[in-house]
């Protein structure tokens, strides 16, 4: 069954051209007031509106890995590396609570969605001036202290 709400018609100038048509308006749609044959014409024979969804893509990823670089830095040194392990691949390194309480501070700043903080916790630590209480694990440090307590690297090391 289709879950999809009918889209409304409105009776409006098409912007390509510029003939009254019948002007499909739904919520998944914005109103830019194209007709049905000239959009299909504009998907069509126009390429370059793809490259500019990914060009404005492309801007973004590096808009969001110049935040994390900046928030690594802060919280990991030049060049910023795992505290526990060293790594020092970007890739590879997160934010840590080092209180542990990371679900439920990003609850408390987000709300329900703070499981999808992603990069909006980088802006937060930014613009809150790079508070205490955050340091800089790779993934499998991070992972290793979230279930088992402690990073296997702690443990080795506490072990001699």
């Amino acid at each position: 069954m289709n879950t999809r709400p009918a889209a409304a018609y409105v009776e409006h100038q098409c912007r390509t051209c510029r003939e009254p048509r019948l002007i499909a308006i739904s919520r998944y749609t914005a109103k830019n007031y194209i007709c049905s044959p000239c959009n299909t014409v504009i998907t069509k024979d126009q390429p370059h509106k793809k490259r500019l969804a990914i060009g404005r893509a492309a801007k973004l990823r590096d808009y969001y890995a110049r935040i994390k670089n900046e928030i690594l830095k802060a919280y990991g040194g030049d060049p910023p590396h795992c505290r526990c392990c060293g790594e020092a691949t970007i890739a590879f390194l997160q934010i840590d609570h080092i209180n542990e309480n990371g679900a439920a501070h990003r609850r408390e700043l987000f709300g329900p969605n703070y499981r999808r903080a992603g990069w909006r916790f980088y802006l937060w630590l930014r613009k809150a001036g790079f508070p205490s209480g955050f340091q800089v694990l790779c993934a499998n440090c991070n992972t290793a202290k979230t279930h088992l307590g402690v990073c296997p690297h702690q443990e080795n090391s506490n072990q001699r």
